[in-house]
C-alpha cells in the first residue's frame, strides 16, 4: 500500500499555482436524515445531500498571480494535488469549483507573514485517484 508526502503539495486555480503554500486541507461531508420507523431495534439514516470546505496557509506574496486570485468572494476552480506533480501519486488530486468565503493575514514579529485562505465548495468535488 503506497503512502506519501505533503511536501511538494499542489494548489491551483484554473489559471495559476498558488505560490509558496505550507499547508491546506478539505473536509467531505454529508447530510443524513433518519429513516427509523416503529419495531425497529437500530437507527437507520438515509444520505442526502454532500458537501466540501477547506483551507489553505501561504507565505503572504501580494504579487503572486495566485494569491491574488484567492480574493475574497470570488468563485473559481480550485485543483489540489496533497502529492505534488511530479513522482509516485501525482495522478491523486481534488478539483472543484470554490469560493473564497474568508482571508486571514496575521503577523507576527517572530515568524514570517502568512495569509490563510477558507473556501466552500460550489457543487461537485471531483476526485481522481491512482496508486
Amino acid at each position: 500500500m503506497p503512502s506519501y508526502t505533503g511536501q511538494f503539495g499542489v494548489v491551483k486555480t484554473a489559471s495559476n499555482a498558488i505560490g509558496q503554500v505550507k499547508s491546506f486541507s478539505v473536509s467531505t461531508t454529508a447530510d443524513t436524515a433518519d429513516s427509523t420507523y416503529q419495531g425497529l431495534e437500530w437507527k437507520e439514516n438515509k444520505t442526502l445531500q454532500k458537501s466540501w470546505s477547506g483551507s489553505l496557509t501561504a507565505l503572504w506574496d501580494n504579487t503572486d498571480p495566485g494569491q491574488i486570485e484567492l480574493s475574497l468572494g470570488a468563485e473559481l476552480v480550485l485543483t489540489l494535488q496533497p502529492a505534488g506533480t511530479s513522482g509516485t501519486g501525482t495522478a491523486n488530486e481534488l478539483s472543484g469549483t470554490a469560493i473564497i468565503t474568508g482571508i486571514e493575514y496575521p503577523s507576527d514579529m517572530a515568524s514570517m507573514i502568512e495569509t490563510s485562505i477558507s473556501f466552500i465548495g460550489d457543487g461537485i468535488l471531483n476526485q481522481s485517484v491512482s496508486s
